[in-house]
Formats: structure tokens, C-alpha cells, sequence
């Protein structure tokens, strides 16, 4: 029975261990997924997945670290007791004292783990801050496909391998922060990155953006140009015909001919149809359908009608009837119905004949009574007839005039192109939107109308040009607006030598400075702390297995682990490009004098072989999606957006409230300070965009307080000469009255031996005299109180192409969000402060 509860035990034992082991491994395959997204789904759409994988793999490490701790300690150096203290205790006691040290210790790892990690970011360099944005820049270049890694082989053939380039992207920026010379070759590669970063995003841009609204515009031009020069001509036809006599008598003439055309033609046709009527009718009266109506009309004229009116009724009806029935020209009068003579047929028939010539009177305009051509021309019919011809050719004439009063057709085409002319312009301006005056443009000048600059100003937006063509190429307007653009590039910034004075305590980009160093952290702090942990308790559970159970247990975990860790990364340490290959061969180009760096190099290669051969062979294992599955299961608001479960929420708020009431303690054990002495920085950048100088500044109202510069040359030796005290202070008043103020403290008299009492550094004596300098500077002065007030100091001044003039903007204060957006779109959304320049 107790060899039964022995292995019962043991079994609980392993399999603990094992869930344990699965956990973390778990852990790792994620973070390498989380942490090879690109920043904009890493701090977007992913960023509450991030955030609850980080606490969970805090967790889980603390509590390996916990219980590791806590089992390799004894009591009585848990509670600072002493050994005889501890000695006494029976086991049940022993255990409750070690469980309840356990959980306190492990209530406090988690939190601490951020707390410390947040501590090491601000602690370190603003070097260090710089370069592990650039790193993170690089990395977004490389999921982006724009770079490769010069001379760097054996990196670029990982890096375009999807199977592997995953860890690669995941643990780019923490390679960068852990060797000295991956980082000097990421600065080296930074302005080659800003600029593909930035002609891309602006091709993106122009593409997506520019090029529709560069269409609707050449669209709208060439529509007004086709339109003002089809009535401008249109314009141009109606004053010279208007002012050429003979063009008008000549026109005159040619109506009257065509009239004369008319007329004939038009008689002959009405005798031909006149003649053709019996005929054409003939078809018509045969019909069966239009007989039996006639008869019926018969019926009702003949039997029901006792009255004249009644007749006469029928009459009407009957011809109305045979006028709806759909032949043509045909017009049948009440008069020209008859119900008497012949029979059906023929009666249909004569009356449709006469329906047909009554049609073709109305027509012709001529008169039952006129048979000769002669005779119709001087009749008024003819006139009429005439005159609706004209009127259809654009000719109006007055009501009674006569065919043989040809100067009435003078005038009315004269006429006509006066109302043309009236009447063009007003059509014009109805159809244009650009309402041009002037009627004697051409190509050349109608392009350089005010009103076409104004309407490319309103459709190209941000894509203008000032020097527009229209009509231009979009290949070649594409090249002069990115010739064009002088934005202020987020990662050229990065290159400068004085970019890591706005990463200073209190900095412009101080805290995206110490999110980048965190997002470097992270990755390989959260991976070691998971091994350490799992190794820690591999060994902690093997050896106690091994005393006091079936040692088959003992050799289970160590089998089962070292199967589990080792095959992959043995194989992916043999394989043909593996990691240790490849840091080895990097270490040896670029760490060639450096016998530590190196180590760390070799070191570095072998965890990236373990972590490739656990995230190849196990990265679709069931355990993995067992554990993301309730993990990255959210609840959503009414709006359908993620939300927290309480527990999470609760974890959350002790995370907080400890990191808040222990804040202090990361600067006294990194011995950093927390720099506040000034409200304002003001970053000057030149027109390459590179930073000219940074500045920080204490603002009181209207007045300048004081001025900090950091010491951005401080790796050079003109930095080193920079902070030394070598500068005489000429001020004896001073000299006297510091000396009469301190001459009793033991620490000014160290200060006169060293010979600092009397002499200040370069970068001082700048800090002495800017505040000065800025107050007297009206221009800089009132926008640093005005920003300041509004609580918008964060300044950059943009030098203008030449000159000591710098053109003011507002740089919004960068966190993690905004570091993911200004590495994507290689610029930040900068405010252009209207109508502000500063001359300096």
C-alpha cells in the first residue's frame, strides 16, 4: 500500500511537471507568434492578445521561480530565523511555512518581473534608446521585404525563409540591443532603410490616394477646356458671321435656295400621294375589321337615330374612330362620312380617299381649290408651309410673312446670330464650373487661369503642386511630387548624431525610446526566464524523485525533457544554415576584437537553435493551440470591441497599484534619476531631416528658466573635451560671493583642489548662456509660453532649405501606438503651427 502511494505520488509529481513544462513551452511558441507581427497589428488589432500573453507568461515564470526558490531554500533562510528555530518544526509545518512563502513570493515575482523590466529600460543609455528604435524600424523593414542585411548572408537566407523567418523578425530588435555589432550595422543601413521606407509609403500613397484624385482633376480639366473651346468657337462662328455682310447675304441666299428646293420637291410629293391615294387606300377598305365598324355606325345612323344631332353624332364618332385606327396620314372629317351610296367596300374606300387628301392638305398647306404649283406658291398655305421649313434650319420669321419677302430672311439670320451671340456665354457659364470671362483663351493660357490652380488646390488636396501642368504625365508628375516632398522622416531623424539627445530623461522621444528598449527586453528576458524556470524545476523535481520515489520517475523528467529540448535543437543546430553557424560567422566579421561579445554572439546562436527547433517541431502541437484557445478567448462590448473578463481585470489592477507604490525602486537599484527639470523640448532639424540639436527647457510664463542640451558628441573626443571644466570664469563678483557663501563646506574646498570651483564645461557655459540667448529671441520665447500654456511644447523647427529661418510644428508625444504608426508610414503627424517662423 505505501509502494502504491509512493508511485501515486511520483505519477502526480511528473505529470504536474510535464503541465508545467507544456505551459511554458506554449508560452514560447506564442510570444514568437505575438512578437513577429508587424507593429500595427501588434499595438492594434493584437494588442490585448499581446498584453494578456505577457501577464500570463509573467505568471507562469514567477511561479516556476516561485516554487524553485522556495524548494532549493529551507525555512529558516525564508524567514530569517535561526537553524535550531527551523529545526523544530515537524514537516506539516515546515510545508505551511514553505507554501505560504511560495505564494507571498510569488504574489510579488509576478509584478516585480515588470516593475524591473520597466527599471532597465529607463535606466539605460540614450544610445541605447536610440538604437533599439532603429532596431525595431529595421525589423518593420524586413516584414516589409525592402531590406537586406549587407554582407550578412547567412541572416537575409533565414530571414526570406517563411518557415524561419518568424523567430528571426520576433528577436530582431533584441540581437540589435544584445550585440554592439549587429547594432552598427543596422545604424550603418538606417538611412538606405529611411529612404525606401519613404519613397514606398509616399508610391503607396500617391497610389491609393494621389493617383484618383490626379484622374478627377485631368478629368475635370480636359472636360472644361473641351467645353470652353466648343463654345468659344461656337462664339467665334457668330460674331464673324454677324459682322461679314456677305457671309449673311450668302447664307440669305443659300436658304432661299434650299427653301426653293423645298417647295418643289414638296409638291411633287403631294401630287404623288394625291394621285397614289386610291390606291393606297385600297388595301384598308378590304379590311374586315374596319368594315364591321362601319356597318355598325351604319346601323346606329340608320335605325336608332331619329334626330339630325343624333346623325350628326355619329358622324363624328365614326370619323374619329377611323382616325385612331393607325393609318398614316390620314384624317377623315365628319363631312366625308357616308352611309347611302355603294356598297361597304367602295363606301370605306371613298371615305378613306378623301380621309388621305384631307391628311395631305393639312400637310402641304394648300387648298381644296388649288391644283397648279403656281397657284399654291402665291397662296398663304405655301407661306406658312415655307416658313416652318425655315424655322426648322434655325431661321424665325415674324406671322404673315410672305414667300417672296426674301429681306426678311436677312434679317432673321442676322438676327440669328445676335441671339447666338447673346446667348452663347450664359450657356456657357450654365454647363462650366469654372465660369471664365475671357472668351479669347488658349490651351496655354486657359492652364494658367487662377480658377484651374484653385480647383487642383480643392481636388489633389495634400498632392498639389504649385508648378502645375495639366495634361501631365502621372509618371512624371508622380517623380516631381516626391521630388516635392521634404517630410520630416521618422527614421532619417533616427540616424543622426543628435538623435539620441531626444531620447534624454524628459526628452522629446524619451518615452518611445524606453518602449522600443522593453519591446527588446521582452522577447529574450521572457524566453530565458522560461527556461531558467523549466530548468529549475526539471532539476528540483529529478532529484527529488530520485530520493525518495522509484528512480524510473527521476529519469522519466530528465529523459522526457532532454528529448523534448534537445532532439530539435540538435537538429537545428546541424542543419546546413543554422542559427549557431550563423552568429558564429557573424561574430567573427563584426566582433573581430571583441573576445566577449563573441561569447554572447555564440551564446545568443544556440538559444536562437533551441528556440527555431522547439517553435518548428512543436509550433501546430495540440498543447500550444489547447492553451491559446482559452488565453486569447474575449468577451465583446455592445460596439463589438474586445473587453477584459474580471479575473484578468482584477490581475490587471494588482499589477498596477504594486508597480505605482514600488515605482521608486528600479532607479535606486539601476541608479537612474527621473529627470523632470524642464516643460518644454525643442528639437531643431535640418533639411535633410536629420536633428540639428535638442533642447530642453524650463518655461515660467514669459520667462526662460533654464536650458539642458545633452551632450550628443559624448562618445567623440570633441564630447570629451565638451564636458571637461577647462573654461575660466571671468566673474570675480561671483567668484567672491560663492566663496563667501560656502567657504565653511568641506565639499567647495574639494571643488578648489580639483579646480572645479573656478572653471565650468563647454556644454555649461552653452547651458548658462541659451537661457539668455531664448529670452531675448521674442519670436521663440512667446511660442515656447504659448505652446507651454496650451500644453503642446513638444516643438520641432524645421530649417528652411537656407537661411536661419525655421518653420514651426507641434510633435505629438510618442508612445508605443504612435512608434508603430511613424515606423510604417516613416513620418509622425506632425502639426504645422499656421504662420509660424522662427529665426534662430
Amino acid at each position: 500500500m505505501e509502494k502504491l502511494k509512493q508511485h501515486i505520488v511520483a505519477l502526480l509529481l511528473v505529470a504536474f511537471f510535464f503541465i508545467y513544462f507544456g505551459l511554458e513551452l506554449s508560452f514560447n511558441l506564442l510570444l514568437i507568434d505575438i512578437y513577429a507581427l508587424p507593429l500595427d497589428k501588434l499595438f492594434g488589432e493584437n494588442e490585448m492578445y499581446a498584453a494578456r500573453l505577457e501577464i500570463f507568461g509573467r505568471i507562469l515564470s514567477g511561479f516556476g521561480l516561485s516554487l524553485a526558490i522556495i524548494a532549493l531554500l529551507p525555512p529558516h533562510k525564508l524567514f530569517f530565523w535561526k537553524k535550531e528555530q527551523a529545526s523544530q518544526l515537524s514537516n506539516s509545518e515546515s510545508l505551511i511555512i514553505k507554501s505560504i512563502a511560495f505564494i507571498v513570493l510569488w504574489i510579488v515575482l509576478v509584478p516585480s518581473l515588470r516593475l524591473f523590466v520597466d527599471g532597465a529600460a529607463h535606466a539605460t543609455a540614450n544610445e541605447t534608446k536610440l538604437s533599439a528604435v532603429r532596431a525595431i524600424a529595421y525589423r518593420e523593414a524586413y516584414l516589409n521585404e525592402l531590406v537586406e542585411i549587407y554582407k550578412f548572408d547567412a541572416f537575409n537566407e533565414i530571414a526570406s525563409d517563411p518557415s524561419r523567418r518568424d523567430l528571426v523578425i520576433a528577436l530582431l530588435p533584441s540581437l540589435a540591443f544584445s550585440s554592439t555589432g549587429f547594432n552598427a550595422v543596422i545604424e550603418r543601413n538606417v538611412e538606405a532603410m529611411a529612404n525606401t521606407f519613404l519613397s514606398n509609403r509616399q508610391k503607396q500613397q500617391f497610389a491609393d490616394n494621389g493617383l484618383p484624385r490626379l484622374r478627377e482633376f485631368d478629368a475635370l480639366y480636359q472636360k472644361e477646356l473641351k467645353l470652353y473651346l466648343t463654345y468659344q468657337e461656337q462664339y467665334r462662328h457668330a460674331q464673324a458671321a454677324l459682322n461679314s455682310v456677305d457671309k449673311i447675304e450668302a447664307e440669305t441666299q443659300q436658304v432661299i435656295n434650299a427653301l426653293n428646293n423645298h417647295l418643289q420637291t414638296s409638291w411633287k410629293h403631294y401630287v404623288q400621294r394625291m394621285d397614289s391615294a386610291y390606291k393606297d387606300m385600297e388595301p384598308y377598305s378590304k379590311n374586315e375589321s374596319i368594315q364591321d365598324a362601319h356597318r355598325q355606325f351604319k346601323k346606329q345612323y340608320r335605325k336608332q337615330c331619329k334626330s339630325t344631332a343624333c346623325k350628326e353624332d355619329v358622324e363624328k364618332r365614326h370619323a374619329a374612330w377611323l382616325n385612331d385606327t393607325g393609318i398614316a396620314d390620314i384624317y377623315v372629317k365628319p363631312d366625308n362620312i357616308n352611309f347611302t351610296l355603294f356598297g361597304t367596300e367602295d363606301r370605306v374606300h371613298f371615305i378613306l380617299i378623301d380621309g388621305r387628301k384631307n391628311a395631305l392638305r393639312a400637310i402641304y398647306h394648300v387648298d381644296e381649290e388649288i391644283e397648279e404649283y403656281d397657284l399654291w406658291l402665291r397662296s398663304p398655305g405655301a407661306s406658312v408651309y415655307g416658313q416652318l421649313f425655315l424655322k426648322s434650319k434655325g431661321v424665325e420669321l415674324f406671322d404673315g410673312w410672305q414667300l417672296h419677302n426674301t429681306n426678311a430672311i436677312y434679317n432673321a439670320i442676322t438676327e440669328k446670330y445676335q441671339q447666338e451671340l447673346n446667348t452663347v456665354w450664359p450657356e456657357y457659364f450654365r454647363a462650366s464650373a469654372f465660369d471664365i470671362q475671357s472668351k479669347t483663351l488658349g490651351q496655354y493660357d486657359f492652364s494658367l487661369l487662377p480658377i484651374v490652380d484653385e480647383q487642383a488646390r480643392r481636388v489633389l488636396g495634400r498632392f498639389y503642386l504649385s508648378n502645375l501642368r495639366p495634361g501631365e504625365s502621372e509618371s512624371s508628375y508622380l517623380a516631381r511630387w516626391l521630388e516635392s516632398q521634404n517630410n520630416i522622416s521618422f527614421i532619417r531623424m533616427l540616424s543622426s548624431t543628435a538623435a539620441g539627445a531626444a531620447f534624454s530623461q524628459g526628452g522629446a522621444l524619451y518615452d518611445v525610446g524606453v518602449d522600443a528598449v522593453k519591446l527588446s527586453i521582452i522577447p529574450q528576458m521572457s524566453i530565458l526566464l522560461s527556461f531558467i524556470a523549466v530548468f529549475a524545476l526539471a532539476a528540483k523535481f529529478s532529484v527529488q524523485l530520485y530520493k525518495r520515489f522509484p528512480k524510473f520517475y527521476s529519469f522519466l523528467i530528465v529523459g522526457v525533457t532532454s528529448i523534448v529540448l534537445l532532439v530539435p535543437t540538435v537538429k537545428s543546430i546541424t542543419s546546413n544554415n543554422s542559427y549557431t553557424a550563423m552568429m558564429s560567422g557573424f561574430s567573427r566579421d563584426f566582433h573581430k576584437n571583441d573576445a566577449v561579445s563573441r561569447i554572447k554572439m555564440d551564446v545568443f546562436g544556440v538559444v536562437l537553435d533551441l528556440e527555431n527547433g522547439l517553435f518548428t517541431t512543436y509550433r501546430n502541437s495540440g498543447i500550444k493551440r489547447a492553451v491559446a484557445e482559452p488565453l486569447f478567448t474575449f468577451k465583446h462590448d455592445a460596439n463589438g470591441n474586445l473587453k477584459e473578463v474580471g479575473v484578468v481585470k482584477g490581475l490587471r489592477s494588482y499589477d498596477d497599484l504594486f508597480n505605482s507604490v514600488f515605482a521608486f525602486l528600479p532607479s535606486k537599484v539601476f541608479g537612474f534619476s527621473e529627470r523632470s527639470e524642464f516643460n518644454a523640448n525643442v528639437t531643431l532639424v535640418k533639411p535633410d531631416n536629420s536633428i540639428a540639436a535638442y533642447m530642453g527647457i524650463e518655461v515660467d510664463g514669459q520667462n526662460i528658466e533654464s536650458v539642458a542640451i545633452p551632450n550628443f558628441l559624448s562618445n567623440t573626443d570633441f564630447g570629451f573635451l565638451a564636458e571637461q571644466a577647462y573654461l575660466l570664469n571671468h566673474d570675480p563678483i561671483a567668484l567672491t560671493v560663492d566663496f563667501i557663501s560656502n567657504y565653511d563646506s568641506p565639499d567647495y574646498w574639494v571643488e578648489v583642489a580639483n579646480g572645479h570651483a573656478f572653471r565650468t564645461s563647454l556644454i555649461e557655459k552653452l547651458e548658462n548662456r541659451l537661457p539668455a540667448l531664448i529670452q531675448d529671441n521674442t519670436s521663440l520665447r512667446e511660442l515656447l509660453a504659448e505652446q507651454v500654456e496650451k500644453g503642446e511644447a513638444n516643438i520641432l523647427l524645421l530649417q528652411a532649405s537656407a537661411g536661419q529661418q525655421y518653420q514651426c510644428f507641434v510633435m505629438p508625444k510618442l508612445a508605443s501606438k504612435e512608434l508603430a504608426k511613424a515606423l510604417i508610414s516613416n513620418q509622425v503627424s506632425y502639426k504645422r503651427i499656421e504662420d509660424c517662423w522662427v529665426k534662430i
